[in-house]
């Protein structure tokens, strides 16, 4: 198995708590998003390991706090979590993992779609996401970063709002 220290980002093979990482599968500016494997079920999630930086008990903070907020929501159309700790001072949340495209690079192809079809994938999508959201706000939360690169469309038409 890999040790963690040696990278920033885990190796296949790397045990984050109950779980062995697959591959690196996305990166933004303050974490990465890695698949992995549940020692115990075989069931494939999502870890979102924060990259190593200044203020990291501010970032920890916050983590923790984003977390207990999503592990709160239940409903089909909002990102699921799982779990959460500290690996080596750096926090990470297990999410359910989905594949599927951001709603920013599905505009993009539908540009090449007649504009009927268009605006049937536009309604479709901003219902299901407004529906998300009416959820979410029902639980006294606010998303504050409802972007095209938040929201993910599911092979099945379904969305996840993350």
């Amino acid at each position: 198995m890999s040790s963690v220290a040696v990278s920033v980002i885990p190796e296949p093979g790397t045990q984050i708590g109950a779980y062995e990482v697959i591959r690196e599968v996305g990166r933004g500016g303050m974490a990465t998003i890695l698949e992995a494997r549940h020692n115990e079920t075989g069931q494939v999630r999502a870890i979102k390991l924060m990259l190593p930086g200044a203020h990291m008990e501010e970032v920890v903070q916050r983590f923790h706090l984003e977390f207990d907020i999503l592990a709160r929501l239940d409903h089909p159309g909002v990102l699921r979590v799982h779990d959460a700790g500290v690996l080596i001072k750096r926090p990470y949340i297990v999410m359910e993992m989905i594949e599927g495209i951001e709603l920013g690079v599905a505009v993009e192809r539908w540009m090449e779609l007649p504009p009927s079809i268009r605006f049937v994938n536009a309604r479709d999508v901003l219902v299901k996401v407004a529906t998300a959201l009416e959820y979410v706000h029902s639980q006294g939360l606010v998303h504050r970063d409802v972007t095209p690169s938040n929201v993910m469309l599911l092979k099945d038409g379904s969305i996840r709002l993350m």
